[in-house]
């Protein structure tokens, strides 16, 4: 296993900096809308899974209950605690992107009123729907921001791993450039919801993915009140490669002044 790098570090404070001089932060949260209303039902599924084979779905058991939000979206809730905490205000951008505008929707509606009750009165809270091939900083660039300066990836569908390996790290690449910061992936190391030569030939050996301690696994927990737990949980960094070089350069010339 390869040593852990500063660099996720260095690129983070050098954000900080950064919303020091310019105000707001802004996060984008990829694939949250946790099936919205819907809940995880036939109806969300067959929406969700149509280019997923149906072997792959068997881990789905059972008829959905009660849906309830402060459960639905727990981690969504707690990311934006976690935000608010990090960067020591709560005057910042927090786009809610899904493949349905739909779930999308409702993830950010509940999220606002998740903002209100915790007293967050200056977050921004809008939803970035569509394809993950599709997500551009466009919506962004609203508010005068080029550059996120928090992604994050969580526990997504094992359909995102389907097909060539190449290509889902070019997507996650993708993903990381949007930050100027780079891409915090939370996956689960277990089963169908990671492709395990992945893990072999690239996570362990530090190749493409960085080992990182910023953020903790999480669990996922389903609208129908069923959690899959941390256990197997992971974390992973994937710096904004145009950034990186920036930040070694800085890293390195700050080196050679001691």
């Amino acid at each position: 296993m390869q040593p852990k790098s500063t660099l996720p570090l260095f690129l983070f404070v050098f954000s900080l900096l950064q919303i020091a001089l310019f105000g707001t932060w802004a996060h984008i949260e990829l694939g949250a809308g946790n099936y919205g209303q819907d809940g995880h039902d036939k109806y969300s599924r067959t929406r969700y899974c149509k280019p997923v084979m149906q072997e792959e779905l068997m881990y789905i058991k059972g008829e959905p209950k009660n849906f309830d939000p402060a459960l639905q979206y727990a981690v969504l809730f707690w990311t934006l605690d976690e935000l608010v905490t990090r960067f020591g205000t709560d005057e910042g951008i927090f786009h809610v992107n899904d493949l349905y505008n739909d779930y999308a929707e409702y993830g950010a509606i509940c999220l606002e009123e998740y903002a209100e009750i915790k007293g967050y009165s200056r977050i921004i809270i809008e939803t970035v729907p569509g394809d993950f091939k599709d997500i551009s900083t466009a919506r962004l660039m609203r508010h005068g921001k080029t550059h996120y300066d928090s992604a994050h990836l969580k526990n997504t569908e094992t359909r995102f791993y389907t097909g060539d390996r190449e290509e889902f790290r070019a997507q996650l690449q993708k993903f990381a450039n949007l930050s100027s910061h780079g891409l915090y992936f939370f996956y689960r190391n277990q089963g169908a919801f990671f492709p395990k030569a992945e893990a072999t030939e690239y996570v362990q050996r530090g190749i493409f993915y960085q080992e990182t301690d910023d953020w903790s696994a999480v669990p996922y927990f389903f609208p129908e009140d069923r959690e899959l737990s941390v256990e197997g949980g992971k974390v992973v960094f994937i710096p904004n490669r145009e950034h990186s070089k920036k930040a070694t350069f800085l890293m390195e010339s700050a080196q050679s002044f001691r």
